[in-house]
């Protein structure tokens, strides 16, 4: 006999395929459905009538019209259920929109002070996520979930956030609990790099891999990793922080306290502390480097304009930087093996002047039966993408659905 809870589960779990499957390859046919699902067809058309009916699908149009029932699309209702992804970055707070087929249907920022106390940078993720609730015309009730990807430490048992290297101020924040209390709704949060492993996993280059690894240079820098299509945090939330890893004994002093680390040579913050650093004459090869003193080193564009006009100076930090950050995923790829390494951050921008000198320290460093595949993310902020896709894996995972305006209980799994 099928215990009645054992039915339950087997239920939402057919559920859960056919809204997996439309969330795909929709819009589909019933027919089409029992194919890619397996089901039987009684169970297709008896669990695509509830979804139906709790306005989860919905019936797009006929697709052929010969002898017999016509045939009518299916596919899901992308009215109801939006997913807020937030990104507390180093000097912005980001924020973006997705629909259930993790379309991005907007994306926004908001300048952030490092430097501000913790109440400031919680008041500024309230602004971020009111910006995209506002802006793409979403309320609150149709709102699945919140996702948040935030740097530094964070405990995932107690949703507090330790600290952020960049943010002197922000120390033991109650952040989960001050989300829910302003939004009550589901609410997810997890450290800037496991979210930007996600992003690549459901959006970005690494759609197909299964065991990879993502290194992001920012004003920081940080590695995401995916074994075997499962993130690994580490005992205590803490893994994949390469850029403390100490490549330099004799470098600079870093944001932790330590001399030496990765981030303090490698990272965008520290390449712009160099290049400020130069005088603001005539380069060596004649050409004047308009952009130097006068503080106009404000970010990566500025030094890339500076590179190509051929400035030695700034190409030789830019090949500095590269050699640094190769001995980082030199160390990388002996640990982990992964299938490819995927760079992103503004850095990236630069990856003409750093990937001959990246790419030689890579080599050097690697232990050389190691695979060495490096790629450059297609996506604009795969981050805070992935931060929203917490919510979309709970959404197909876990049946986090709302139902729609005929049905009561909104905020309730739809599934249940």
């Amino acid at each position: 006999m099928i215990h009645i809870n054992d039915q339950k589960a087997l239920r939402v779990n057919n559920q859960l395929t056919i809204l997996n499957v439309l969330r795909n390859q929709g819009p589909l046919s019933r027919k089409l459905l029992q194919d890619k699902t397996g089901l039987s067809w009684g169970t297709i058309t008896h669990l695509t009538g509830e979804l139906v009916e709790l306005e989860i699908i919905r019936e797009t149009g006929i697709v052929s019209a010969h002898v017999g029932r016509p045939a009518v699309n299916l596919d899901l209702n992308t009215d109801d259920n939006y997913a807020v992804g937030i990104w507390m970055g180093n000097a912005r707070v980001h924020g973006t929109l997705l629909d259930l087929k993790g379309r991005q249907l907007l994306d926004r920022s908001l300048p952030l002070d490092p430097s501000a106390d913790a109440e400031e940078i919680v008041k500024r993720i309230f602004d971020a996520v009111d910006t995209v609730m506002s802006e793409g015309s979403i309320s609150p009730a149709h709102v699945a979930g919140i996702g948040c990807a935030v740097p530094g430490s964070y405990n995932p048992e107690t949703g507090i956030c330790a600290y952020a290297p960049n943010h002197p101020k922000w120390r033991d924040v109650p952040l989960l609990s001050r989300i829910l209390d302003r939004y009550d709704r589901p609410t997810y949060i997890d450290h800037d790099m496991n979210c930007c492993v996600l992003g690549e996993y459901l959006f970005g280059a690494a759609r197909r891999l299964t065991t990879f690894v993502c290194v992001n240079v920012e004003g920081g820098i940080g590695a995401g990793i995916m074994i075997d299509g499962r993130i690994y945090r580490g005992v205590n939330n803490s893994a994949g922080e390469l850029g403390h890893i100490r490549v330099h004994p004799q470098g600079p002093r870093c944001n932790c306290g330590k001399v030496g680390c990765l981030e303090s040579v490698a990272s965008v913050g520290a390449l712009l502390a160099r290049a400020r650093e130069l005088p603001g004459v005539p380069g060596r090869d004649g050409s004047l480097a308009a952009d130097r003193g006068a503080g106009r080193y404000d970010d990566i564009d500025a030094l890339i304009r500076t590179a190509d006009r051929g400035d030695r100076d700034i190409l030789s930090l830019f090949e500095e930087v590269g050699h640094y950050l190769g001995m980082g995923i030199g160390i990388l790829v002996t640990l982990f093996n992964p299938e490819t390494v995927i760079l992103s951050g503004s850095l990236c921008r630069a990856k003409d002047f750093l990937w001959s000198s990246m790419s030689a320290s890579l080599n050097e460093n690697a232990w050389p039966y190691s695979r060495t595949d490096v790629r450059f993310t297609t996506l604009e902020n795969g981050i805070v993408r992935g931060a929203a896709g917490m919510v979309l894996q709970e959404v197909f995972m876990n049946a986090l659905l709302i139902r729609g305006d005929k049905h009561p209980g909104r905020a309730t799994l739809a599934l249940e």
